[in-house]
Order: structure tokens, then C-alpha cells, then sequence
């Protein structure tokens, strides 16, 4: 029973008030003050400019006081419940009354008038239902927020600064959010699917099996599930497998590929080795995820089973839908996958797959979300350790629901000895995986010899084909400033891609060919340029910094320090 009070402020007797003070040990010099404080009040009603007439009032806690709210919950502090089975809750005036029952509902009255019966209300902010569902909250909030965001266009129209645009959303749109956080997670359910996510197909290739299903989720959706995501990795950070790169802080494709190398080169110094890399894809990785499955490995993470159960709920029965331009075809429900373009799927899937390790000291397993890749290193031609990590890494697939994409699963070989023999062929579920020279391994293109000259000339064309569009914006006399911006956007940006890979190991005329195209660009825009040397110093120097500050960081233990105790050693075959 939700029970409302009329004026409940304005009713206070200032003598019960006292009374009630003193008998919770309240000195009389204080009680008599509070007395003076709320007898004999004047009191006038202001619109506009004009007042009314005073009158005194001797009744009742003032609103709009300090002390009021203080005074009205200690007036009311000895109303409890008479039995143990009620509850009587209180935030100052709002009241709720409840009881525990066993027996047939009947009519209640109260001072001879019928309590009324509904089957929802509205309490503390809380849209309460009789079969505790919270579609009204969701539809309420997501009201709200997008009326919010109107002002926030408005005034990212206005150029305000991104500082103040952050203050607005927080004191705004963060607030209408947070209101019913707690209440939602309690019953550990998504409700109102219709409010918070639609998944459409989005094209990505020239195949019809190309189409990718990416969720559009609302404001509302995506605030919950930021804060689903910094709980989870609070908690599972620890627990994660440290070869995992992928949407980690102080993790980056860059420092996946530097260890990659690093594992390669290390274990090519000694005599008589060679390296098998195997690159992974698996076919729709993150739309194969048993949401039940999924909720297990949550729970040997030490993940709370609320919050399990929630990312269950939020998995299973989701809409989804093909848009076609305007036109839709009929949505139907899927209860398997994380939805591609949400907040949390990257990090769930992360979770799925931490569990999928290699056991053995010569086999690398490096995963970048859902890009896996198994460095074998191998020792006197002994690719025992190396064939069995990768049947055990099948038949994890089959357990899991991963199915391996053997038409995209390639291999290379790496080996620097001068009499190479034939290697025996690798098979995985009865297919042969090609052997390639090189290969694009997230964003860096890696060759047989461990050489960049393929990496180089795929980074030249992609300038080449930036510095048209550079020399088309100066025949319209745009003013040196914009211009450098241009080049600083568009095509410093691609020459510094993965520079921490590969500018430390590239050849002396690799490095002026790729200064050549920067001399260009000087000459277009007529204004001195930053060699390649400068980005890749200070990018060098800040990542290995933020290295030997992380002692999670699987490259930590690289960057030891010399005799001096001074300096620390950098990572000989890499360039961090």
C-alpha cells in the first residue's frame, strides 16, 4: 500500500515535535530553539512584484528549509511495523506499507474510506507494476533522454566546447538514465525489447552470406550496458588470458603484433628452429555464442549470478530484422550471439573465449577479439607439441559452437636455415590449410622473409591516392593551415599506421621512399613537414612507458633494466 499524505510538511505540531526530541535525548537548549524556530512564522504569498499581507504561522516544518526534511523523518521515526511480517518503507514523506499474505485478497479501508486497488503506480521515480515488469520505466526514460538530446544538438550547434557538452550530459541525460538502474538490474532481466534494441542486417561485402546482422541500440540500452561493462572489468580484468589484446586497456593491435615478432625472432636466434603460423577465422564468431554456455564461464570468472543472469536475459529473445532501404521485412527472435555493434559483445566474447589457451610453453596463442592466431615454435623439425595444441583447439570449437572458416584459414612458414626441407602438410576436420608467403595480420601485412617491403608499397599506394585529393584541394586555395590539417588526417594517419611495428626493422631505401611522399606533401602544401623519424620516437616512447607501468602487460618482464639500474633494456627484436 502506497500511502500519500496531504501537506504532510505543513501539519507538524511543533509540541509533538519536541516531545518527541527529547525522548531521543535531544538537550533543551536545542529543543527550545526549535520551538522559537517554528512558532509564530510570518508569512506572505509573492506574485511578481506584489506581496499579500502577512499572517503567522505556528504549524508545520517549513519546505524549502535545512531542517525540514530532518525534522519531519525524526516526527515520524517511531511509526513501525506492529508485526513481523510488514514492512514499512519511508524516504521522508513517501510511505509504502508492506505485508505478507496467504489468504484471499480483500477489499481494505482506512478511517472509513475504500483503499483503492491498481495495478501500477509510480513510486520514488519507479513506474511499479503488479507483475513487476519494467517496460513503462524503459519507455519513460528513453522518452526523456531523447527529449535531452534535442537540447545537447542544440547546443553542439552552438560550438560549445566538448568540456561543457559533457557537463550538460552528465547533469542531463546521465541523471534520467541512473534513476532506475537499480531496480532494473534487480529483476536481472531486459524488458521492452521494442524501446531498447532493434538489430538490422548490415551489407559489408559482394556476397550475399556477407550480410552482417549489427544491432542499433538506443541512448538508453547503450548507457546500461557501459555500466555492465565497467563492472565487468573490474571484476574479470585480473582473470583474463594476457595474450588476449583485443578492447584491453593499454592493449592495442600494435602490441599484439609486437609479441607476435618478438616469439618469432626470439626463437629463430637459436639453431635449427623454424616457425608455423596459423591464422584463424572463424566463420561469425560472435553470432555462435550460447548465451547459457556463456553465463557458466561467467560464473567460474566469480561473475555475481545477478548479473549473469541479466546478460542471459539481455542474449536471448532479441528481435532482428533486414532493412532494405524503406523497406523492412518481418522481425523474428534469435536467442544465440552476442549482437554485433553493442557495447558489451566485444568483451563477451573475450570472456567466452578465455578459456582457450595453449597448454604447451612452445606454442603461442595470440587472440585480438575474434582474430586468433597459433605460433608454433619448433625445435629439431618436432611439430608434435604443435599439432596436438591445434586438434585441441578444434575440438574446443566443436564444444563451444565455433566453427572454423577453412577457406580463410591460412598458414605460413617461417624458416631461415639454408637447407629447407619439405614440410609435411597441416589438416584440420579433413581440410588442408594453404600455405601462404605473406599475410595481412590486423592491419600489418607479414611476409615469409620477415621483411616490410609489401607492407611499405601497400602503405605508398594508399598515399599516392591521398595526395590527389591533397593537390585537388590546393588548386581551390585553401589556406596552408587547412591544408596541413588535411595531411595530418588523411595521409600522416596512414603512414603512421602500426609505425611501432615496422619503421625499426624497414630498409634504409624503404624509409626514403616513404620520405619521398612526405617531401611531396611539402611541396603541395608549401610548409615544412615532421619526418617519420618524430612519430614513431614519441609513439616508441610513450607506449613503452605505459609497458613498464602495467605489470599485467605481457611485455612487461621485456623491459628489464641494465646493470646501471638506470635505463631499461628494451625488446631487442622489435622495436617498443
Amino acid at each position: 500500500m502506497f500511502v500519500d499524505f496531504s501537506s504532510a510538511f505543513n501539519t507538524i505540531i511543533p509540541q509533538h515535535l519536541i516531545e518527541k526530541l527529547s525522548l531521543l535525548g535531544l538537550n533543551t537548549s536545542l529543543c527550545k530553539w526549535i520551538l522559537d524556530f517554528l512558532t509564530g512564522r510570518p508569512q506572505s504569498v509573492q506574485i511578481g512584484n506584489s506581496f499579500s499581507s502577512t499572517t503567522t504561522q505556528s504549524t508545520g516544518a517549513p519546505q524549502g528549509c535545512v531542517l525540514s526534511p530532518l525534522l519531519f523523518t525524526l516526527l515520524t521515526h517511531d511509526r513501525a511495523a506492529m508485526h513481523s511480517s510488514n514492512h514499512i518503507v519511508k524516504f521522508t514523506d513517501d510511505t509504502a506499507v508492506v505485508g505478507e499474505h496467504r489468504v484471499t485478497i480483500l477489499p481494505l479501508s482506512i478511517d472509513g474510506f475504500s483503499v483503492e486497488i491498481g495495478k501500477r503506480t509510480r513510486f520514488l521515480g519507479v513506474h511499479l507494476v503488479e507483475n513487476f515488469t519494467w517496460s513503462l520505466n524503459t519507455t519513460s526514460i528513453s522518452k526523456k533522454a531523447q527529449q535531452r538530446l534535442y537540447f545537447l544538438r542544440r547546443l553542439r550547434k552552438a560550438h560549445l566546447p566538448p568540456p561543457i557538452l559533457t557537463m550538460f550530459y552528465r547533469g542531463t541525460i546521465e541523471s534520467v538514465l541512473s534513476s532506475c538502474i537499480t531496480a532494473w538490474f534487480g529483476n536481472c532481466t531486459v524488458s521492452d525489447r521494442k524501446t531498447l534494441q532493434r538489430i538490422i542486417s548490415t551489407y559489408l561485402q559482394m556476397q550475399y552470406y556477407d550480410y552482417r546482422p549489427v544491432a542499433l541500440t538506443s541512448v538508453v540500452m547503450k548507457s546500461f550496458e557501459r555500466l555492465v561493462l565497467a563492472y565487468l572489468k573490474n571484476i574479470t580484468g585480473p582473470l583474463l588470458d594476457p595474450l588476449q589484446f583485443g578492447y584491453r586497456a593499454n592493449r592495442s593491435v600494435d602490441d599484439a603484433v609486437n609479441m607476435g615478432l618478438h616469439f618469432i625472432l626470439q626463437h629463430l636466434d637459436k639453431s635449427g628452429t623454424y616457425v608455423r603460423l596459423l591464422f584463424m577465422d572463424f566463420s561469425s564468431a560472435f553470432n555462435t555464442i550460447i548465451p547459457t554456455l556463456l553465463q557458466t564461464k561467467l560464473t567460474q570468472l566469480s561473475v555475481p549470478s545477478s548479473i549473469c543472469q541479466w546478460i542471459t536475459s539481455f542474449l536471448t529473445d532479441r528481435h532482428q530484422l533486414v532493412k532494405l532501404g524503406k523497406f523492412k521485412s518481418n522481425s523474428r527472435t534469435t536467442s544465440t550471439g552476442a549482437p554485433q555493434g553493442c557495447v558489451l559483445s566485444p568483451l563477451l566474447f573475450s570472456l567466452y573465449t578465455n578459456d582457450c589457451t595453449s597448454t604447451d610453453p612452445s606454442v603461442k596463442l595470440l587472440k585480438f577479439a575474434d582474430d586468433t592466431t597459433v605460433i608454433g615454435l619448433i625445435q629439431d623439425g618436432d611439430e608434435f607439441a604443435y599439432r596436438q595444441e591445434i586438434e585441441q583447439l578444434a575440438a574446443w570449437c566443436s564444444l563451444n559452437n565455433l566453427e572454423l572458416n577453412t577457406l580463410k584459414t591460412v598458414e605460413m612458414i617461417v624458416d631461415f636455415r639454408r637447407n629447407t626441407p619439405a614440410f609435411p602438410p597441416l589438416t584440420i576436420m579433413n581440410s588442408t590449410v594453404p600455405t601462404v608467403e605473406s599475410f595481412r595480420f590486423l592491419g600489418t601485412t607479414i611476409s615469409q622473409d620477415l621483411k616490410w617491403d609489401t607492407h611499405i608499397d601497400s602503405i605508398i599506394k594508399k598515399v599516392q591516392q591521398r595526395l590527389y585529393f591533397l593537390r585537388q584541394l590546393r588548386k581551390f586555395n585553401l589556406p596552408q593551415e587547412l591544408l596541413t590539417h588535411f595531411y595530418s588526417a588523411v595521409i600522416e594517419s596512414v603512414l603512421c599506421t602500426s609505425i611501432t611495428v615496422w619503421f625499426g626493422s624497414a630498409t634504409k631505401s624503404d624509409i626514403r621512399t616513404l620520405q619521398r611522399t612526405v617531401r611531396t606533401a611539402e611541396r603541395i602544401i608549401g610548409a615544412p613537414l615532421p619526418t617519420l623519424q618524430e612519430p614513431y620516437t614519441s609513439r616508441v616512447r610513450k607506449r613503452a612507458q605505459k609497458i613498464t607501468l602495467d605489470p599485467s602487460h605481457p611485455g612487461h618482464l621485456l623491459h628489464d633494466l641494465l646493470p646501471s639500474a638506470r635505463i631499461r633494456r628494451g625488446i631487442v627484436s622489435i622495436s617498443f
